[in-house]
């Protein structure tokens, strides 16, 4: 009977542990402005999508914009922060973010990532363009 209690201890400590590194996690996220990036990130695959798809109605593109929410984006996660930090970790993230040097990296983190993405872009077809020619010159 004393095993079963102490089991039943030890496992509702751990999901309250959980449950406040779960809290901490969400709190790094809002702080962080990880919701905001990922709408941008969805934006800017919307917008290639519409490019490639021009066949697709922009009413829907509209709708799926609207159905589409950064909430669930934090939301999916929390659960990756909580996993790979520790609550000390999660803490410090949070009063990092919460300082003037985290709201300069909040604040220029989109631009940031804008322009990560458009350079890994050209990174990514230069080196397509030597695959493609790497195994031409391999055929001859």
């Amino acid at each position: 009977m004393f095993k079963l209690l102490l089991c039943a201890v030890t496992l509702s400590t751990a999901v309250v542990f959980s449950g406040e590194k779960e809290d901490w996690a969400k709190k790094v996220l809002e702080a962080s402005g990880a919701g905001a990036l990922g709408t941008q990130v969805v934006d800017q695959m919307f917008s290639m999508y519409k490019a490639q798809m021009p066949q697709v109605p922009a009413e829907y593109w509209d709708n799926l914009s609207k159905e589409v929410s950064s909430d669930g984006f934090v939301e999916l996660l929390i659960p990756v922060f909580a996993r790979n930090y520790s609550l000390d970790e999660l803490k410090g993230l949070e009063a990092f973010y919460k300082s003037p040097l985290g709201q300069t990296l909040v604040t220029k983190q989109p631009q940031i990532q804008k322009e990560s993405m458009q350079v890994g872009a050209q990174w990514g077809q230069k080196i397509a363009q030597k695959v493609m020619k790497d195994l031409q010159a391999q055929k001859k």
